[in-house]
């Protein structure tokens, strides 16, 4: 009984935009989107270059963009907390607990995520029309940038699925930002906090709208996936 209370009076929450729920609600979504504008500057060139080129190592940074996905957000908290930190080389930055240095250690965190997703992405194309781009005098650097355009709306998913890694993880948001009520709090860090504290309504709310963010990010992937097929099958046709 008491768990459904809790449920219904999270609905609540979100139903009157609880101050609390909107806030952190909001910092969590700018610090998601931030970061993967930050880390897409880098990561979709390198993901494109690495899809089209050839050139010594390739293979050794494809296999370093894939195994680096796995990497444990706590683990990149916790060489962030030593490079960021008062000793750290960093240090003088003063970006530990801070919103900038959150947005700075997901960005780090999802980058082997968008450059692997964006070599499939742009790899795919390389094959399909690839050989055209080259036949037409266009050199590998010309044609990585050609094909991030054409590819631009598989491209959507592929940052749409760094934003859900970002907006969920723990490991980063709780040793770089210290879940500071009003400052650094996010949604998950402070569902823990809340579920920890058995403030379980509130802990309820959060987790709502993460999942509601997280199915939205979903269905917008999964539609720019959708329109690419659809835009591809055409150009075919014609």
């Amino acid at each position: 009984m008491e768990s459904e209370n809790s449920f219904v009076i999270a609905l609540q929450l979100i139903g009157r935009l609880d101050p609390a729920v909107v806030e952190v609600s909001l910092r969590s979504l700018m610090i998601s989107g931030c970061a993967v504008l930050i880390s897409s500057v880098i990561a979709l060139p390198l993901g494109a270059f690495v899809a089209v080129g050839r050139f010594p190592g390739r293979s050794v940074v494809d296999f370093l963009m894939t195994t680096l996905i796995a990497v444990p957000a706590v683990l990149i908290g916790l060489l962030g907390s030593q490079i960021l930190g008062a000793q750290g080389p960093l240090g003088f930055l003063h970006l530990m607990f801070t919103v900038p240095g959150m947005i700075l250690a997901q960005a780090v965190l999802i980058l082997p995520l968008l450059a692997a997703f964006t070599r499939i992405s742009v790899g795919a194309e390389w094959e399909r029309v690839g050989e055209q781009v080259l036949a037409v005098g266009g050199n590998r650097f010309q044609a990585a940038l050609i094909l991030l355009i054409d590819a631009r709306l598989a491209l959507v998913s592929v940052l749409l699925a760094g934003f859900g890694r970002a907006l969920g993880e723990v490991g980063t948001a709780n040793i770089i930002g210290g879940n500071i009520l009003g400052e650094t709090a996010v949604l998950p860090t402070q569902i823990m906090q809340n579920a920890q504290m058995g403030q379980f309504a509130l802990a309820n709310a959060l987790g709502i709208v993460l999942i509601l963010l997280a199915v939205a990010a979903n269905l917008v992937g999964r539609l720019a996936v959708k329109l690419s097929a659809g835009r591809q099958a055409k150009i075919q046709l014609l």
